[in-house]
């Protein structure tokens, strides 16, 4: 009778990480981990809109003439592919880099408004495989770097919001 009820706890312990887990790896229609959202900005154009994403583009990332795949300020469209590290840790609390994980970023912008999408991810380790392969892994590894890709999306979310309605803060060149 011990032996069931910690099966069961076991499980239903298994099945809640697993829910939260794909809480923070939302699905989309295209069944891939996919986060995007409309967001309104009343009264501002699209033309402006397009001027502050390229902007971010360009600020956000090293080199972002090799991350920009199609600007089209025309149809307001914005295409970039990206990688990011990952790492593992040693015992001895040492980090290595344990691999690479891209994805593709589209922001889309239409007057008084602007879309971004971040899908596409993809594992690219000792081979190339979707990052969904690791959704509802018990391996502490891959939770642990499911976890830092995470914390990279939400903060490039928010990074991307504060420029796309114009509260960034500008760099003082003049020093």
């Amino acid at each position: 009778m011990k032996n069931i009820l910690l099966l069961t706890t076991a499980l239903i312990f298994s099945f809640t990480l697993q829910a939260q887990q794909k809480g923070k790896f939302p699905i989309g229609e295209n069944k891939l981990i996919t986060y995007e959202e409309v967001v309104h900005h009343q009264g501002v154009g699209k033309a402006l809109l397009f001027a502050r994403a390229k902007k971010w583009f360009n600020s956000y990332y090293k080199n972002p003439t090799s991350i920009i795949k199609k600007a089209d300020a025309e149809n307001g469209e914005i295409k970039g592919i990206h990688k990011i590290r990952i790492y593992g840790f040693r015992k001895d609390g040492s980090e290595f880099r344990a691999g690479t994980v891209g994805y593709t970023i589209f922001v889309y912008v239409k007057e008084g408004r602007y879309k971004y999408q971040l899908t596409k991810f993809n594992i690219t380790d000792s081979h190339y495989r979707p990052l969904e392969d690791w959704l509802g892994s018990t391996n502490p590894k891959e939770k642990e770097r499911l976890e830092q890709v995470y914390e990279f999306v939400t903060a490039l979310i928010k990074d991307l919001e504060v420029h796309m309605s114009g509260r960034a803060k500008e760099k003082n060149d003049d020093w």
